[in-house]
């Protein structure tokens, strides 16, 4: 990592702390998504499977924060916040790529993830909020590999298609893969 790029990763430390207060300024979990993850999280942590037909990612990544904390609702409380706020790195590695210049990235990582809708999926649509990292991932892949046409891009690119197809809205209530136009497979 270059040395003055390190100065702009610590900015992801700005929607660390917005999402942190999102989730503590209350002793429950907001809005309406938080407790199902609770409950599916604490499911796992007993049984190793998922108790509703879901996609899994999201609970798995926030298992460990579970072990860590002991505690079901700590673990979204804090996971979802630190995960969520990750996606500021593959969109400041995007607006990097496509433009160049690290302060206009990281302006634009900045302003992402700071939005006001962005605060939303992260405080309810939790899934969505996660599979925003691994969209960005892709963005920022597909466009190196367009330009330079290295495998370690396109392996990159393909894996973060893998893992937004087990994170947001690709599975369907009897856990099969939806397909992503309105017809069935």
């Amino acid at each position: 990592m270059a040395k003055g790029m390190k100065g702009y990763m610590l900015l992801l430390l700005v929607p660390l702390i917005l999402y942190l207060y999102a989730y503590f300024k209350t002793p429950l979990l907001p809005l309406i998504d938080g407790p199902y993850y609770s409950a599916q999280v604490s499911w796992i942590a007993r049984y190793w499977i998922l108790r509703h037909p879901d996609p899994p990612l999201t609970f798995y990544l926030l298992l460990p924060f579970y072990f860590a904390t002991g505690d079901n609702i700590l673990a979204v409380k804090v996971g979802v916040p630190v995960i969520s706020s990750l996606m500021f790195i593959p969109a400041f590695l995007y607006f990097r790529e496509v433009d160049g210049d690290d302060e206009a990235a990281a302006l634009g990582a900045l302003a992402l993830t700071t939005s006001y809708y962005t605060v939303r999926l992260v405080t309810d649509f939790i899934k969505n909020a996660f599979g925003l990292i691994w969209v960005f991932s892709w963005l920022f892949f597909a466009i190196r590999y367009e330009r330079r046409g290295r495998l370690g891009d396109l392996v990159g690119a393909a894996a973060s298609v893998l893992l937004v197809m087990l994170t947001p809205t690709f599975w369907t209530s009897d856990s099969r893969w939806a397909c992503p136009c309105s017809m069935r497979c």
